[in-house]
């Protein structure tokens, strides 16, 4: 920085990659600096070491260099995914030429050219929506490729439903205050598809932008009392970021359900902060709990345990005696030897 310290700060200035070859895996070059002429950005890196040691990377936001660096032709209109989480949650997707910029929390789009303003000064998205939409659709694709926008397991894809399924959706929605609406509700399968869990999907809607971050109170009454509590989106996709009239999709992991016996149970759908809840109206599609603050979803759900699961258990179980069979024969066998004269 201009006191002479060092600025780490983030800056859209390019960063040198500095590759260390073994003698086996050297590349045409070497020892020369390679300048792309596009873009490219962190993701790539680690597509682009597996390609060297001859394996093939998964599909991610990044792509492999290694061609481009062995002197074959650059895709300048190539996208590349950034994304930061500091202060909030920002994503872009830039090209040689146009960058984006997409802020989460604020439901906000910028657009800067990348060749004529580097400093990202001018913000063109209020007056170049075309371009906006072409970038949008180009930074989706790349989010859905390679998993991101939620950390945590799901992929942008499943967090934002265009249509509720015809099997899922509710006569009359149900209105939680003045802020969230149920429209649908499905019970189904889902994860592994040799190694499933049920699942309990809810398709939810903002009436309008929220300050609150509402947990979902899920309820299950059956063999014993169980909640499944949590924020939307697995914690990442809370209420108060949801744009208004947008379809989320907000899947509850049941689990396996191995430890219970197949039984009826009683699910119900509230919403709450601290001691605050919203109050579900009665003009909905689905009855009030006795406690007039949830809906009840499904009053007899058959629940059976997932077989893989049930016999995994049982497995687990057998191994257990036997490891403990085995202690005890050690334990006996070595008694009796120290008891020898």
């Amino acid at each position: 920085g201009p006191d002479g310290q060092a600025w780490t700060a983030h800056t859209t200035n390019p960063v040198p990659c500095i590759l260390v070859e073994g003698e086996q895996r050297k590349l045409p070059g070497h020892g020369n600096a390679i300048t792309l002429r596009g873009d490219g950005g962190l993701a790539d890196v680690a597509p682009t070491l597996l390609n060297m040691a001859a394996l093939q990377p998964k599909p991610s936001a990044g792509f492999s260099l290694l061609e481009t660096l062995r002197g074959g032709a650059e895709e300048l209109d190539r996208a590349v995914l950034t994304e930061s989480y500091r202060r909030g949650q920002h994503f872009s997707v830039s090209t040689a030429d146009w960058r984006l910029f997409y802020h989460l929390d604020q439901n906000r789009y910028e657009l800067f050219n990348a060749q004529l303003d580097r400093m990202e000064l001018n913000n063109l998205a209020p007056v170049n929506s075309k371009q906006v939409d072409v970038m949008r659709g180009r930074l989706l694709t790349l989010m859905n490729r390679g998993g991101t926008f939620v950390r945590r397991g799901m992929q942008v894809r499943d967090l934002i439903a265009d249509r509720v399924p015809d099997a899922a959706l509710l006569e009359r929605p149900v209105r939680f205050g003045d802020s969230i609406e149920l429209i649908g509700y499905e019970f189904g399968q889902g994860g592994d598809a040799e190694k499933p869990q049920h699942v309990a999907t809810l398709y939810l809607r903002a009436i309008k932008r929220m300050d609150t971050s509402w947990r979902v109170a899920f309820g299950l009454s059956g063999p014993r009392a169980m909640n499944k509590d949590h924020f939307p989106g697995r914690s990442y996709f809370p209420t108060n970021r949801w744009p208004p009239g947008v379809i989320i999709k907000d899947p509850v992991i049941l689990g396996t359900m191995s430890k219970f016996p197949s039984a009826h149970w009683r699910l119900t759908l509230g919403f709450y902060a601290g001691d605050e809840r919203l109050q579900p109206q009665p003009d909905g599609a689905l009855e009030l709990s006795k406690s007039g603050t949830r809906v009840v979803l499904a009053d007899r759900q058959l629940i059976v345990p997932m077989k893989w699961a049930v016999e995994r258990d049982q497995l687990r179980r057998e191994q257990m005696r036997a490891i403990e069979a085995a202690r005890k024969e050690a334990s006996a066998a070595k008694e009796k030897k120290e008891q020898k004269p």
